[in-house]
Order: C-alpha cells, then sequence, then structure tokens
C-alpha cells in the first residue's frame, strides 16, 4: 500500500514538473542549475550562457536558501525577458525557482498608461470646458478651458459637490444638477461672464444601469455666432454674384469703346490683342476709368465669350471668409458651415473669363493660393485633400501701385510677375478731353435723350478736371437728362463745374462709395420734387414708382 502511494506521489509530481505553465527550475548555492523543465529548458537554451547565468544572479537565490523562507513576487529582467518569480528553499541548500512570463502583461500596462496619456492630452487641450462627475455628484476632474471659461480654479473644487460652484456663484445653472436628477442627457444655453455659452451633460452607467459618472462640457459660442452671421452675409453675396453672373450670360457685352484720342485707340488695339490669345491681363487706371468694360471687351472677342464672365471683387470681402468664397469648402470645415459643402466662385467660372478688380486688396495668405491656382490650374477646397482643376481666363485690375505694393510687403512679388504678362494702362478722362463730346452724347443716347448738346455746354464739360472719370461724367447726364426735360442745364453745369454738384477729388476721399451715391440719390430725389411739385409727377419722370419717392424724401428729410 505504501508503494502504491508513493509511486502516485511521484507520478503526480512529474506531471506538474512537465506541464507546469511557464519556467521552473531547481538551483543549488553555487547558482547552478541542477534541473529544469521544458519551458525552463527553452528559456536556457534561448540564451547565451552568459546571459542565462546573469538571469540567474538577479534572483534572490541564495538569500531563500540561507534563510529558508519562500520569497514570493521577486521581479526579474534581463534583455527582452521580464519575469515574476516564486523562490521556494529546500532543506538541502537547494532552491525551486517558479517563473511567470509577465512581458505581456508589461505591454499591455503601457499600451493603457498611453493610452491614459492620451486622453489627458485631449481633455487638457480641449477648447470646450470639461468636467466630470461621480454618481454622487462629487468633482473629479475639470480641464483648463472650464477654468478660463467659468473663472474658477480646478484645485479648489475638485472633490467638493458640484452644486458648489453654483452656490459660490460662478455659474446660475449646472447641468450636472440636471443629469443627477433625470439620469438623461440635458442641454443648456446662457451667459457666463459676458460669453454666450452653450452647456451639455451626459451619463455613464455600469452594467447594472446604475449612475457612476457624469461628462459635462462647456462652449463658448460668441465667435462661433459671429463667424456664421459672416457666413450668412457672404452668402447672400455669392448669391448676387450668381444672379449677375446669369445675367451677363444672357446680355450683350458692348463690344466697342467710345473714343477718338489716339491712347484709347492704342489701348483698344491692345485689348483686341490681348482677347486673341490667353495670357493673364492686369488693367491699370483711376477709378471710374473703365477697367471692368475693359476685361469684357477683352472677354467678348475672345474663344471664350459663349463661357461665364465672372467679375469679383477683392475688396468686399471679409478677409477670414474670402478663401471660402474663392475656392469653396467642404462639408464639415468650419463651423457654421454647410454640411454639403460649397462650390467657390472660381470653380463655378471654369471654362470662362474671371476678372479680378482691386487685386491688391487680396490678403497675403489668399495670393499664395491665388498663385498656385495661376501656375498649376488646380484648386483646392478649404478643409478638402482633392486636387481640382481648373480651365480660367484670367484678367485682373487695380487701381493703386502694385509696383510699390511689392516694394513694402503688401504684395507677393512672384504673383505681381506672374499676373502681369499684358498690361493694360486706362488714362484718366482729363488726359482723352477729345473724348468728352464723344461720351456725353453717347450717355444722352443711352438715357433715350433726343437733344443735343450746345457748344458752351461741351466747353464746360471739356474744361472740368473730372476726378471720378467716365462714371462721374455718365452720372452728371443721368442727373441733367432727368432733372430737366429740355436739356436747358446750363445753371446746373456752371454750379456743378465750380463745386456745388460735382465733388472734387477731395470731396471723394473723405467718403466711402456709399456716402457719395446717397449724396447724388438725394440731389436728384430733391431738385426733382423742388422741379415738378408732387410725388406723383416726380415718379413719372423718374422712373420709379410713387411710395419710392415718398420713401425717398423722407430718408433724405427733403423738402420742396
Amino acid at each position: 500500500m505504501e508503494e502504491i502511494k508513493n509511486t502516485g506521489r511521484k507520478d503526480l509530481l512529474d506531471y506538474w514538473w512537465q506541464n507546469h505553465p511557464g519556467p521552473v527550475m531547481v538551483v543549488d548555492q553555487s547558482l547552478e542549475v541542477l534541473s529544469a523543465n521544458p519551458d525552463a529548458q527553452k528559456l536556457i537554451s534561448s540564451l547565451e550562457e552568459e546571459d542565462h547565468r546573469l538571469l540567474i544572479n538577479k534572483l534572490p537565490v541564495v538569500r531563500a536558501i540561507q534563510s529558508q523562507i519562500t520569497i514570493k513576487d521577486t521581479l526579474v529582467s534581463h534583455k527582452h525577458y521580464h519575469f515574476r518569480g516564486t523562490l521556494v528553499p529546500f532543506p538541502v541548500s537547494k532552491c525551486l525557482v517558479l517563473l511567470h512570463d509577465i512581458g505581456r502583461e508589461m505591454d499591455l500596462e503601457r499600451k493603457i498608461q498611453e493610452a491614459n496619456q492620451e486622453l489627458d492630452d485631449i481633455v487638457e487641450t480641449s477648447a470646450d470646458g470639461i468636467v466630470t462627475v461621480d454618481g454622487e455628484g462629487k468633482i473629479l476632474r475639470i480641464n483648463r478651458a472650464y477654468e478660463e471659461i467659468v473663472g474658477i480654479k480646478a484645485d479648489e473644487f475638485i472633490g467638493r459637490p458640484v452644486v458648489s460652484i453654483k452656490e459660490e456663484g460662478y455659474l446660475d445653472d449646472l447641468v450636472s444638477l440636471h443629469v443627477l436628477r433625470d439620469l438623461k442627457a440635458k442641454t443648456l444655453y446662457f451667459n457666463v461672464n459676458g460669453k454666450e455659452v452653450l452647456l451639455t451633460g451626459r451619463p455613464v452607467f455600469n452594467e447594472e444601469g446604475k449612475l457612476i459618472r457624469i461628462i459635462a462640457n462647456i462652449r463658448d459660442m460668441s465667435e462661433l455666432n459671429k463667424l456664421k452671421e459672416k457666413l450668412k452675409d457672404m452668402n447672400s453675396l455669392t448669391d448676387r454674384y450668381k444672379e449677375e453672373l446669369k445675367k451677363l450670360q444672357e446680355t450683350e457685352l458692348y463690344v466697342n469703346y467710345v473714343a477718338k484720342s489716339s491712347v484709347m485707340k492704342e489701348v483698344q488695339d491692345l485689348a483686341y490683342k490681348a482677347a486673341r490669345v490667353n495670357s493673364n491681363v492686369l488693367i491699370c487706371g483711376e477709378s471710374g476709368t473703365g477697367k471692368e468694360f475693359t476685361a469684357k471687351l477683352i472677354h467678348k472677342h475672345s474663344e471664350r465669350a459663349d463661357a461665364p464672365f465672372l467679375a469679383i471683387n477683392c475688396s468686399v470681402f471679409p478677409p477670414a471668409l474670402v478663401e471660402s468664397e474663392l475656392f469653396g469648402y467642404e462639408g464639415g470645415s468650419f463651423t457654421g458651415a454647410d454640411k454639403k459643402g460649397k462650390v467657390g466662385l472660381l470653380e463655378a467660372a471654369n471654362q470662362g473669363t474671371v476678372f479680378l478688380d482691386e487685386v491688391a486688396e487680396m490678403p497675403l495668405e489668399i495670393q499664395v493660393k491665388l498663385l498656385r491656382a495661376l501656375e498649376e490650374n488646380k484648386i483646392r477646397r478649404v478643409g478638402g485633400n482633392r486636387e481640382i482643376p481648373i480651365d480660367i481666363r484670367w484678367i485682373f485690375a487695380t487701381n493703386q501701385d502694385l509696383r510699390s505694393k511689392v516694394s513694402s510687403g503688401e504684395f507677393r512679388e512672384d504673383l505681381y510677375y506672374r499676373l502681369n504678362v499684358i498690361e493694360v494702362m486706362l488714362p484718366p478722362l482729363r488726359e482723352r478731353k477729345e473724348d468728352i463730346p464723344l461720351l456725353a452724347n453717347h450717355f444722352l443716347d443711352y438715357f433715350n435723350s433726343t437733344r443735343q448738346l450746345s457748344d458752351e455746354m461741351v466747353q464746360q464739360l471739356i474744361k472740368y478736371s473730372w476726378p471720378g472719370n467716365i462714371r462721374e461724367l455718365r452720372n452728371v447726364i443721368e442727373r441733367l437728362v432727368v432733372l430737366d426735360q429740355k436739356l436747358d442745364f446750363e445753371n446746373d453745369l456752371s454750379t456743378s463745374t465750380r463745386g456745388g454738384g460735382l465733388p472734387n477729388q477731395e470731396q471723394y476721399s473723405r467718403k466711402t462709395l456709399q456716402e457719395i451715391m446717397d449724396q447724388h440719390e438725394k440731389e436728384v430725389i430733391s431738385e426733382a420734387y423742388r422741379k415738378y411739385g408732387s410725388t406723383r409727377k416726380t415718379a413719372e419722370k423718374l422712373g420709379v414708382s410713387q411710395p419710392t419717392v415718398v420713401r425717398k424724401l423722407q430718408k433724405f428729410k427733403c423738402k420742396k
């Protein structure tokens, strides 16, 4: 019976020795390995003799044998091996060493630490304020953005009930309190320290359905709301451009200059030559000299005459939105953007001609993208990675000295030379006085007047300096036609040339375009009302409705 028992114990020990998961060794006091199970043999064979000796030397074998005390959970590492060991001493100066490979555990722990650090970085760098609360309403964490928006210090509130933020007057209401009470997500919107803020709170439950945490965030909506309003305005502006583009496609453009001066004949010849090629054109000249008209003439006589002609004034776009309007944007590129994205003006004018007026006003950062579009014939929407090929005829215009802008660093030199392939200089009206009678009669015909200008009137027009150029001449003729049915306007023009009706250059420089237009409109309305004596007859003569005349008289406070 005793023999059977001993045999069973030996078999059991052999089975355990052969199948124990992990290296098992018997080591003597001199650190020699006396025996090793299969896993231990694999470990020893995978190491050089010096290496496996170093691994054994790092174990407290001698201390375990001498003290005859089992040593548990001792950690030992060598090269890429990491073990947790248990040392069991024998009375005969030997020690049983059991090793558990913890390499995977250490890798997992490292990955968990890295994930936690990444989460910490995300929370701390978030533009939204974030606060976490436990199931009892105690504050666990507050990030920097929350501190800045609400105006508190995290160290003073972590560990305290979240209601203390409200009790101390930092917030009028707390989204976390609503979540604690109702056990469901909640959103609030109100004003904090002069800022419009959005507060959102969401509950987190464990597997048993118990509330264990609340995550709440606070977002400053002030800047986003401002950008949304600007975007709304720019969408309206884009719609207006599209409508103008449609009208231009449906109507015939002028095809000739009204001029007989040699300087304008040269300009016209140069414009026709530019129309026959696809080179970039830069049109220079003072305001009102006909830069857009010249661009239309080039387009009309080019191979792209049946394609779109899009005139874009670079000075009307706010700097923050000029890029998205010109190049378009992908859906979700920024807060407030259309989820479907938007086609830019340049992409909409593909195959046609783009006239960029006031190009000197374009921001430097947009000049870079424009240069790339010119060089590569490709654009990229805001927030997009896709290159969009474009085929555009480029015409630029400015009333400023671009060379000086380049010297002062306000305009890129490489862009200047890229766009200035063919330069067309439009002279001011005062330098082509022989064209004034032709232009005046042209505008008379345009406003459906059959009368002729007297020689004296022509001389008065020629003597005037015309700081507003052709645009100013057109406005004067329109006013004289509207206000005097018989074209007996000697007194009107003589008053204008003395400074009463025609604004000089100094008057222009002190006023915005809208102010100049309002002043001109006020003079026309008030003079017609004084002349014809009633709003009905004034409306009839001006070709507008009677309510329009009444509204304008009230706006400008005009009297008879």
